[in-house]
């Protein structure tokens, strides 16, 4: 089982050997090569080429896969002691976890992706979560109420996903199917965290803190505790939204 504490990532994918062998080709010889060419001499190690270049080639491939393995027992790594697990082809997309939601997915866990490009609907799996909140900036319309941690989702080889492609990423398991989904807009927060404005038995607001999570659609957050299908809840904005509030309801159902 994989331990979070000792999960590294390393910029050594197979692109970063590909470029590599493209720009000794081109210092060595003055020329541009296919990277068609390269990745067939990468994949079964010939290509109908000339050997001068085929050598260079093979050459830069070689100090590749040495300097991985340089990198592996940078960090331990004995052959003696472990097994060597290489899983090829697929790729990594980063998304923000919201403050529950890290809790409850844990390294391994399945999330549903679809790409905003494509249209495409893929599972990716959660290879990697960071212990601290994200401090970078968050883009996208989510609700930015609630605290944010980075994490790593691994994506399978046939996936049509390009560099900088942006996704939605749902999560899966019971606590996500048990939650109820409120537009980000209904969202407010203050020093304690993150509430609502609903209708109580008397008719009257009520500003009630719920427990949020992850966004759908980057349109609706995730909302654990503190909302039913049966609460009326109030537009948060305008001087007339404040607890003890006469309640009204209008042609539509909305509280006002």
């Amino acid at each position: 089982k994989a331990q979070e504490s000792r999960c590294w990532t390393e910029k050594f994918g197979v692109n970063q050997c590909m470029i590599t062998a493209k720009n000794a080709i081109l210092d060595q010889f003055g020329v541009k090569i296919e990277e068609a060419t390269v990745e067939q001499i990468l994949r079964f190690g010939t290509a109908d080429i000339s050997a001068p270049y085929l050598d260079c080639i093979t050459a830069v491939a070689r100090q590749y896969v040495a300097d991985i393995f340089a990198t592996l027992r940078k960090y331990e790594y004995n052959p003696d002691l472990m097994r060597l697990y290489v899983v090829g082809g697929g790729g990594c997309l980063l998304h923000y976890f919201g403050e529950y939601d890290r809790d409850l997915y844990p390294v391994g866990s399945e999330v549903q992706i679809q790409s905003w490009t494509t249209g495409e609907s893929l599972t990716g799996v959660i290879e990697s979560i960071a212990q601290t909140p994200s401090s970078g900036q968050y883009w996208g319309s989510g609700n930015p109420n609630v605290t944010l941690y980075q994490a790593t989702v691994s994506v399978s080889g046939d996936a049509m996903l390009t560099v900088n492609d942006y996704v939605s990423v749902q999560l899966q398991g019971a606590e996500s199917d048990s939650a109820l989904y409120l537009e980000n807009m209904y969202i407010r927060s203050d020093s304690t965290g993150s509430y609502i404005m609903k209708e109580d038995e008397n008719g009257k607001l009520v500003k009630t803190y719920v427990r949020t999570g992850g966004t759908l659609w980057n349109s609706y957050t995730a909302v654990y505790d503190g909302l039913s299908e049966e609460d009326w809840i109030a537009f948060p904005y305008g001087k007339q939204v404040k607890e003890g509030a006469k309640t009204v309801h209008d042609e539509d159902g909305n509280v006002g």
